[in-house]
């Protein structure tokens, strides 16, 4: 969790949520997991910050292609910071490229380190206490759900596939509206 706090593509959510089921099995202490992950997200974004800010955009741009950062990307995050302020901040830890890259849009935007710091700690703490209250929900339920899903594995498979078939539907939907919208701005 802290190095995806600086930008760094890494499994941190998946490791809290495997934590926090381990957590709900006896075999950890969900608190301990929650105050680990809590820390980490906010040691790992306000090194974040810090690169952003005192690297510049430079600094970002030389080693951030070692991780697919390209300049694109950076402009993109700035525009986001720019456009939202530190209340995207809140939120940004539930999304996944926004999760790795807001701490450095953040520095690279110049926004105040204390307004950034509060937010920050704002949706850490809401992220880390979602994720960790359905993981260790789950994972006290987690006998009965894996007993009913090998009961029931086409009604699984069939809802799954379901699901995807909706998803991918609403996808291209968006899809094809933009490329309409386009052309049609193009004219």
């Amino acid at each position: 969790m802290l190095v995806e706090g600086f930008g760094i593509p890494a499994p941190g959510q998946t490791l809290m949520v495997a934590s926090a089921v381990l957590a709900a099995q006896g075999q950890l202490n969900v608190v301990v997991v929650a105050t680990i992950s809590f820390v980490a997200a906010i040691v790992g974004d306000n090194i974040g910050y810090a690169i952003g800010r005192f690297g510049g955009r430079q600094l970002v741009l030389k080693h951030g292609r070692f991780i697919g950062l390209r300049e694109r990307h950076l402009d993109k995050v700035e525009d986001f910071v720019h456009r939202y302020g530190s209340g995207i901040l809140c939120f940004a830890r539930f999304i996944d490229v926004l999760r790795q890259t807001a701490g450095i849009g953040s520095g690279l935007g110049q926004m105040r380190w204390w307004r950034f710091a509060a937010f920050d700690a704002i949706g850490c703490a809401l992220w880390v206490g979602v994720w960790t209250s359905i993981s260790y929900l789950f994972g006290e339920h987690l006998d009965v759900i894996v007993s009913a899903a090998s009961a029931h594995p086409a009604w699984l498979i069939g809802g799954g596939a379901f699901i995807l078939a909706v998803v991918a539907g609403l996808i291209i939907y968006k899809l094809r509206n933009r490329i309409f919208k386009r052309k049609k701005d193009e004219e």
